[in-house]
Parts: structure tokens; sequence; C-alpha cells
């Protein structure tokens, strides 16, 4: 999991662990760093905290980063990619 630094004081940190959402979906393109991401999937709509980083934007999977979460997003009709995707990250 990626860390995020809430604040620091001297040599002592908090930090927050961001989770990571691997999910089958749709990106609403454009995909930018600074605004909010809208993704499709399962019938509703997830409208995610400002993009920080884009990690991957190809066929098959789209990665990328908010202030909050990892986003790993496969088009709905392979759902399979983010899994493994998910299973590469943690073998890493």
């Amino acid at each position: 999991m990626m860390e995020k630094i809430l604040w620091t004081r001297g040599t002592q940190a908090m930090i927050q662990e961001k989770k990571t959402v691997f999910i089958s979906g749709n990106v609403q393109l454009p995909l930018e760093v600074g605004a909010r991401a809208f993704i499709s999937h399962a019938g509703g709509t997830i409208f995610t905290s400002a993009v920080v980083a884009i990690h991957q934007i190809a066929e098959g999977l789209i990665v990328f980063e908010t202030h909050n979460s990892t986003y790993c997003i496969a088009p709905r009709q392979s759902p399979t990619q983010a899994f493994a995707y998910r299973q590469s990250a943690l073998c890493a």
C-alpha cells in the first residue's frame, strides 16, 4: 500500500496508508491530474477526490491515484485485468 504523511513534528510523522480499489467499470475520459475522476460501476457512478497521479492508461487497465486512494479500473468487458494487476502489485 502507498503511504501518505499527514503531519510531521520533529522526528515523528503521522502516516496514513492509502487504500487500493480494484473494480470493473468505465472511467469517463479525459482523466486529468487535479480533477475528480468519474467511474461508471455496478449501475452507478463513483466520484473520486482529485487525481494526483496517473500511473497507467491502457486498453485493459487504468491505474490512477487520488488524494485518498489508488484505483485499478478494468473495463467491464475485461474484469480479470484488475485482479491480475492486483496480483502483480502484491508480488512486487
